[in-house]
């Protein structure tokens, strides 16, 4: 049983070195995204006239949305059926697959959370160097460290939540593709309805509220954490009966 073992965590320890190795470029990919989140920040800073002074504020909003897109991308591209074929150097089950799998989504999700939470200090930065700091208000300009770790677990929760969603989708297209376009279709076409009474659209705004409105850090991250790891199990659920070429 512990040949067995030894063998698998091997094989998942192999896989993961691999796909890190071949999939090193989504890093790249993620700081472009990045960089343009932090222009966009500066170039469309908004700004309230009071007097004959203009107050302008810039927000990490664009550098967050980016990055999730990245990471939802990148999770999802990572569940179809073409990137399983990564699969095929190794001798490996499904299960083994989809561990490195998960292994290496946590992995990035990390580093977006890391990287996203550092671009607040380098938008902070830019924006100090072009005014001068002449003009700053220095109320909460400055991050503590305590702040910095709590932007870095939330950023890095939200990421690993939002690539167990695209490996989800992306392992459902190994059953059809269809699929991968019936539930984003059915959930859009809910959330603009202009019928507010309508109860599977109050379904939609619930299930948001109620990972995203909670303001108990530990009550979030078990919440946020508990979701992901239901759709990374039910995502190896799925392909569970998939055969692995050989």
């Amino acid at each position: 049983m512990s040949l067995i073992e030894n063998s698998t965590l091997k094989v998942i320890k192999n896989q993961f070195l691999f796909k890190l190795k071949t999939n090193y470029l989504f890093m790249f990919s993620l700081v472009l995204c990045q960089i343009a989140g932090i222009l966009l920040s500066i170039f469309s800073g908004s700004g309230t006239t009071s007097g004959d002074f203009k107050v302008t504020s810039y927000s990490l909003n664009y550098v967050i949305a980016f990055s999730i897109i990245s990471i939802f991308t990148f999770s999802f591209l990572f569940g179809t059926s073409k990137y399983k074929s990564l699969d095929f150097s190794f001798v490996s089950n499904r299960f083994s697959s989809n561990v490195s799998n998960i292994f290496i989504l946590l992995f990035y999700s990390v580093i977006a959370g890391i990287t996203t939470t550092l671009c607040g200090s380098l938008l902070r930065f830019i924006v100090y160097c072009i005014s001068g700091g002449e003009f700053i208000k220095y109320d909460n300009f400055f991050m503590e460290p305590s702040y910095l770790l709590l932007n870095l677990l939330s950023i890095t929760l939200i990421s690993i939540f939002i690539s167990s969603i695209g490996y989800f989708f992306g392992s459902l297209e190994q059953i059809h593709k269809m699929l991968i376009g019936i539930f984003p279709l059915l959930a859009i076409v809910l959330l603009i309805s202009s019928n507010n009474d309508n109860p599977y659209r109050k379904f939609f705004i619930d299930v948001f509220s109620f990972f995203f409105s909670e303001h108990s850090i530990p009550v979030y991250s078990l919440k946020l954490l508990i979701a992901s790891a239901m759709l990374f199990l039910v995502s190896t659920l799925i392909t569970a009966r998939l055969e692995v070429r050989k």
